[in-house]
């Protein structure tokens, strides 16, 4: 929900590079300028030093919204539905992989969305929110490139009173 605040995981996927994200931000540490930003140093554009593992589907991760500008990303929360190389297709609101309705069972709101079969490109995934009618989510903006991925959403810890654990799938 808006204003959750949640922990995630970001080593499952693999073992991040400490740079990467200094060059999505002219400041780090409160106000002191950042030296690498907008500059080409080693290293600094692969998000992993060491990739170890990938989102599966119905995961629900964090990632870095693909339409932001460098420097004002955002992080967004969704729900893996397609993975790189399958077709994605939507009729009514239910989802069709590869040409198999797919089930599930996390999605609170269905909607009628319709979308015409779609390959998703290698190295993409397809997100989706699970309450579809006032979600914007890949059907609106396109796929989100693995390296936007931040990594897995795994526990709400605010407010408190919605502590718990967020299921893998």
């Amino acid at each position: 929900m808006t204003n959750d605040r949640i922990v995630v995981d970001k080593i499952s996927l693999g073992l991040p590079n400490p740079l990467y994200d200094m060059n999505d931000s002219p400041i780090f540490l409160f106000n002191i300028p950042n030296p690498i930003y907008n500059t080409n140093f080693p290293l600094s554009g692969i998000r992993y030093i060491f990739k170890y593992g990938q989102p599966q589907r119905m995961e629900i991760i964090v990632f870095k919204y693909p339409k932001d500008p460098i420097g004002t990303r955002r992080d967004f929360i969704k729900r893996v539905v397609g993975l790189p190389n399958e077709t994605i297709e939507l009729k009514k609101g239910i989802v069709y992989i590869n040409g198999k309705a797919l089930k599930e069972v996390h999605s609170m709101n269905k909607d009628t969305f319709d979308m015409q079969p779609t390959k998703i490109p290698d190295g993409c995934y397809f997100m989706m929110g699970d309450n579809r009618n006032n979600s914007a989510d890949s059907r609106l903006w396109g796929f989100v490139p693995a390296e936007n991925i931040v990594g897995r959403a795994v526990l709400r810890i605010w407010p408190i009173t919605s502590l718990s654990i967020i299921p893998g799938k």
